[in-house]
């Protein structure tokens, strides 16, 4: 173990009263009161951790889990995301993925738009309400990190790929019906 480079240090209590001799327990403990008193001097909170061991089957989702989490903290709006891409920097990658699908949402909205614009009026809705809708949408959209827009449409959300599994599948058969079609006609 490379204490230099470890972010945290965690020990097996099992493993410190098999292993360690009774003054080397006392001294590790006066080692951890000294920390948690330092910490305490500084007004740090006095943290808890959940601990996984890496080789349990569910290790993976659960560092997932976290690193999402983690990133939904971290993550910028889409307009500096943007802006940052346009100046030539290099955004992590989940900043990047998750704006690609954004812009996709948005370019499906911004789409739909159009349509009704050039379409037959609406009873409902007027073209000045569709114009002032996409602008209000897209500026929003700027000032809006990608994980709070795609909220449970994330893509590393199970629910979300379930759906979207099935609504392949549904297109996937609509297709191949209109391709019989066309094959016999």
């Amino acid at each position: 173990m490379n204490l230099y480079n470890a972010t945290h240090i965690v020990l097996k209590k099992e493993d410190v009263d098999k292993y360690l001799t009774l003054g080397e327990v006392e001294i590790l403990a006066r080692l951890c009161e000294k920390i948690v008193s330092r910490r305490g001097k500084e007004d740090k909170p006095h943290n808890e951790y959940i601990v996984c061991d890496t080789d349990e089957t569910y290790a993976e989702e659960i560092l997932n889990t976290i690193q999402w989490h983690e990133e939904k903290k971290e993550m910028r709006t889409y307009g500096d995301i943007i802006q940052s891409l346009k100046a030539g920097e290099k955004p992590a990658y989940e900043e990047i993925r998750l704006a690609a699908l954004m812009g996709s949402n948005l370019l499906f909205f911004a789409n739909n738009d159009i349509k009704r614009l050039a379409g037959e009026p609406s009873k409902i809705f007027t073209k000045e309400w569709y114009l002032s809708e996409s602008y209000t949408r897209y500026h929003k959209a700027l000032n809006t990190t990608p994980f709070k827009w795609l909220g449970n449409d994330h893509p590393d959300n199970p629910q979300y790929r379930e759906r979207f599994n099935l609504s392949n599948k549904i297109l996937d058969k609509v297709l191949n019906g209109m391709e019989s079609k066309d094959s016999t006609n």
